[in-house]
């Protein structure tokens, strides 16, 4: 009870020293994300504190000043929540260049820069300049950088813990002296690097002697325990003018001299993007992709992906005019659904060859879903469908369409599987559908295999499909029906299900 009581205390004291409660601080701006920089760079290091992105920020190209210097270091923990950061541009010849200049006990968490490119003297990478202490992980770069020593593509210069993460964009460096430049990291000394890779790089060297260091993944190594499981794309990654071998991972240990060769840490790009079924399970092993809580994701045909980013990223559909519906599994909670409508399938009718449709206003993680879109007003454009971090969005219980948004789905042709094409429910046959992709799924039919049709009606869908053709021409057009034939006098206004112009309508 003592030393609770004495805890205590020393919490609140910190608390009357920093002259804040500590509060989490939440940035969805631009001006909210400078103005976090800006009290950074004052004297601010929100030591215990956490910053939550929680938003994709646009800086276009306006040029950067990175969160903290050597003077006023950041300490707290900021936390990308799988959001990126684009547009991102730093100018200049200042040291501690990057999204974050100097990190010291802090940590940066889930978050990816792009731009057109970041430029300093020393200490500059996509990420962080310098991280004196502390960690990065699970976070991308995928942006040029240049400065003269100590340049990497994520970090400059690390004495503290890198993982998880990737870079891609070149790297040069250029100094009359020594130089530290790297795929990841100019200079690694005394921390960790494990579980990244570096893919589409040319590192440039010049003006050096041979007190300098460059590497494929790392400059200079202080620590040659360090690198754990990193690879780098010996395809696509390139170091010119200086190609010392395929396997050039690290530049040298510290207090070596010319650049020396080191264990093989190269792969094709065959390898690291799982394009055979031979190299399927090339990332065991290497990666975290186990299934409860994957740090990585692996899709067939392209680099591991970080999960966070997975269920964070905006889901784009390219709507032509033959493809007005779309079966989805979402990666992750959709709320902002921009002009699309949404639906779950709720019944599935084999006698009369039609399903039911219950429009939803949100599209939530692993459930399946339609998606429908008018052609006048989308066809030929990109319809985004914006994610949210909210939660508690529940999956509609009575839903028929399946899938997986991790993984592809296999089929037996049992006649209990259909996929969609071309406006239509169809048989699925023996074989696979893609990840993120939704299948309709019902009871065995007895006589052989159901189409199941639909299309919408006056401009909007309403859920209701074709008629089976033996319908056909026992009804008036332009009238209403009830199921059972009954005429009514207009349209009806009650809900239900009901015959017009030889389709079943559904009235919500």
């Amino acid at each position: 009870m003592e030393v609770k009581k004495y805890c205590i205390l020393a919490t609140l004291l910190l608390w009357l020293v920093t002259g804040n409660l500590l509060a989490d601080v939440t940035i969805t701006t631009v001006d909210e994300l400078k103005a976090f920089r800006n009290a950074v760079n004052s004297g601010t290091s929100y030591q215990y504190q956490n910053i939550y992105l929680k938003a994709n920020l646009n800086l276009n190209d306006e040029a950067w000043t990175p969160i903290g210097d050597a003077d006023h270091p950041f300490r707290g923990n900021f936390e990308g929540w799988g959001h990126k950061i684009s547009h991102l541009k730093v100018e200049g010849s200042n040291d501690y260049a990057g999204l974050f200049g100097y990190i010291d006990g802090g940590s940066v968490r889930d978050v990816g820069v792009e731009g057109s490119g970041i430029s300093g003297k020393l200490y500059v990478g996509g990420i962080c300049g310098y991280l004196k202490s502390g960690e990065i992980s699970s976070c991308y770069s995928n942006i040029a950088v240049s400065g003269t020593q100590y340049v990497g593509g994520l970090c400059g210069y690390s004495e503290g813990k890198i993982e998880n993460c990737w870079h891609q964009g070149n790297v040069t460096a250029s100094k009359d002296s020594e130089v530290n430049a790297g795929g990841l990291t100019g200079d690694v000394n005394g921390g960790t690097l494990q579980r990244c890779y570096v893919i589409n790089t040319a590192i440039t060297v010049s003006n050096v002697n041979n007190n300098s260091y460059f590497g494929f993944i790392v400059g200079q190594c202080g620590n040659t325990d360090f690198l754990d499981n990193c690879r780098y794309d010996r395809e696509t990654v390139s170091m010119e003018d200086f190609n010392f071998g395929e396997d050039v991972t690290i530049g040298s240990e510290k207090g070596g001299g010319s650049p020396s060769k080191t264990t093989v840490k190269y792969a094709t790009t065959t390898e690291m993007t799982v394009a055979t079924d031979e190299t399927e399970n090339y990332w065991t092993g290497i990666l975290n992709t186990e299934k409860n809580n994957p740090v990585w994701v692996i899709e067939k045909g392209s680099y591991p992906q970080l999960n966070s980013f997975c269920k964070n990223r905006d889901i784009t559909f390219h709507f032509t005019p033959e493809k007005k519906w779309l079966s989805i599994v979402p990666n992750g909670n959709y709320t902002d659904l921009k002009g699309v409508k949404a639906y779950m399938v709720t019944d599935a009718d084999k006698e009369n060859k039609t399903i039911t449709l219950h429009q939803v206003s949100t599209l939530n993680e692993g459930c399946g879903a339609l998606v429908y879109y008018d052609t006048d007003v989308y066809e030929g454009v990109d319809v985004v469908l914006s994610h949210t971090t909210d939660e508690g969005l529940a999956d509609y219980t009575g839903n028929l369409l399946q899938g997986s948004h991790v993984s592809p789905v296999g089929f037996v042709g049992d006649g209990t599987e259909y996929i969609l094409k071309n406006g239509a429910f169809v048989p699925a046959t023996s074989g696979s559908l893609a990840r993120n992709k939704a299948y309709l799924k019902v009871s065995p039919v007895a006589s052989g295999s159901v189409r199941y049709d639909f299309h919408p009606e006056d401009g909007t869908i309403t859920g209701i499909q074709l008629v089976n053709d033996v319908l056909s021409g026992m009804y008036e057009k332009d009238c209403w029906y009830t199921l059972d034939g009954k005429k009514l006098n207009g349209k009806p206004i009650e809900k239900g299900v009901y015959i017009y112009n030889e389709h079943k309508i559904l009235i919500q």
